[in-house]
């Protein structure tokens, strides 16, 4: 069975919307995820109809990983320290678009 053209489009176009394996996004091609990029990727997919095109789980996955469960905030990505620009960002990305 043929895809549609609606979900050819969308899978030619979801590699280019910068969502990674590990769930996260990133905002140009060879570039690391970021957690801030979750609220600014979503933003720009909201703005088009596409929000449907990024992973939901996936990306709640990294950025709740990228969480500091103890001390409290959100890094850039896991593993490194938070701050209150990628905390306020991963929040706003959820809050928002999902």
């Amino acid at each position: 069975m043929e895809d549609s053209e609606p979900l050819k489009e969308q899978r030619a176009m979801r590699p280019k919307c910068g969502q990674l394996p590990n769930g996260g996004l990133n905002g140009r091609p060879e570039k690391l995820e970021d957690v801030c990029y979750s609220f600014w990727v979503l933003s720009s997919m909201a703005i088009l109809a596409k929000v449907h095109w990024i992973d939901r789980d996936g990306l709640i996955s990294f950025i709740l990983s990228a969480q500091d469960t103890e001390g409290g905030g959100i890094a850039d990505r896991p593993d490194n320290m938070v701050d209150v620009f990628h905390t306020l960002f991963g929040v706003a990305a959820g809050a928002s678009h999902f």
